[in-house]
């Protein structure tokens, strides 16, 4: 896990793709944000619910190619 303040990236192993990916088609697509050009988005409640862990969130956001 990486917490803010440590150093270098994380590496998760084993993790499943996401591979749905879409682009915002507009504002709307991106709760209007004026960035939505720039924006992309992919649908994981299939993973979530399939998790074994009932407490398992997504709560990641990936950032300039990060």
């Amino acid at each position: 896990m990486a917490y803010p303040g440590d150093e270098g990236k994380v590496i998760i192993n084993a993790a499943e793709s996401v591979t749905n990916w879409q682009k915002c088609a507009g504002p709307d697509d991106c709760d209007g944000n004026p960035n939505w050009n720039y924006i992309y988005y992919a649908d994981v409640r299939g993973l979530v619910e399939l998790h074994p862990d009932s407490n398992f969130a997504i709560r990641q956001v990936f950032q300039k190619g990060e």
